[in-house]
């Protein structure tokens, strides 16, 4: 009898445990497969953000490298841009300098002739009461000074000669070359340009007026004044077309195009 009461209890016993394990079993084990599953999304999510963060950090570095190797470049061009301007510019005043010298041991040469032929109908002498003999002495004076290249004292006479003979017959002459006077020194640039407007203005038909224009779109171009200049050298262009100088006027124009200035001066 005792017996087999302690077996009941004994089967009573096994059976919870049995139900318990069960019952354990069935409210532990979805919840700690769930939050396996939960954990690997979560670590998933982080790598795969920490993988864009990455990229993106890539693409800024490569972008901040071409930005400096633009910047690099760019700069360079400006520094050959500004190179190949110091040389036209070198090279237009070589001529210029070459052209002065050249007319003025021209006109030398034949100091004992008469400067202007009055025979083809330009570059006549004006109707002068002086003296013609002072006349052409005072001009020839002054430049001889610009041939030895003394440019304070050229610029003295030639100033004293246009005011000393103000029907001189080379007034055209003097003002041409005290343009050029004005030109080799410092801070006369406005002097000279007006003395060659002169020129072009007052003596339109003079041999001297081709060059004339020619320098002073030189000079306006140098000066910033580009609209200017290519007035000026159209103008040349159409008015002395077989002149030496209409030819330097194209190439300069060509010069201005590809530079791609516009009017910056007026």
């Amino acid at each position: 009898m005792m017996f087999a009461w302690r077996k009941s209890l004994a089967v009573v016993a096994l059976t919870g445990g049995l139900v318990g394990t069960v019952l354990g079993q069935s409210s532990t084990g979805p919840l700690a497969v769930e939050d396996r599953s939960v954990d690997r999304d979560s670590a998933g999510d982080g790598s795969s953000q920490s993988g864009r963060d990455d990229g993106v950090m890539i693409l800024m570095q490569e972008l901040e490298q071409y930005q400096r190797e633009t910047r690099k470049l760019r700069n360079q061009v400006e520094k050959l841009q500004h190179r190949l301007d110091q040389m036209r510019k070198a090279q237009r005043e070589r001529y210029l300098d070459l052209d002065t010298r050249l007319n003025a041991l021209a006109e030398a040469s034949t100091r004992d002739k008469p400067e202007e032929s009055s025979s083809s109908g330009k570059d006549e002498p004006s109707d002068s009461s002086t003296n013609p003999q002072a006349d052409r002495q005072a001009y020839q004076s002054a430049k001889d000074k610009l041939l030895q290249r003394n440019f304070q004292a050229a610029a003295k006479s030639f100033e004293d000669y246009l005011e000393d003979f103000p029907d001189g017959q080379f007034r055209a002459y003097a003002h041409f070359w005290l343009g050029e006077v004005y030109r080799n020194m410092p801070d006369r640039d406005d002097g000279a340009r007006e003395q060659f407007q002169v020129v072009v203005n007052d003596h339109p038909e003079h041999s001297k007026a081709p060059a004339a224009m020619y320098k002073l779109a030189t000079l306006q171009a140098d000066g910033g004044n580009q609209g200017e200049a290519r007035v000026t050298l159209e103008k040349l262009r159409m008015e002395f077309p077989d002149s030496r100088e209409a030819e330097l006027a194209a190439r300069m124009l060509d010069e201005l195009d590809a530079k791609g200035g516009g009017d910056n001066g007026d």
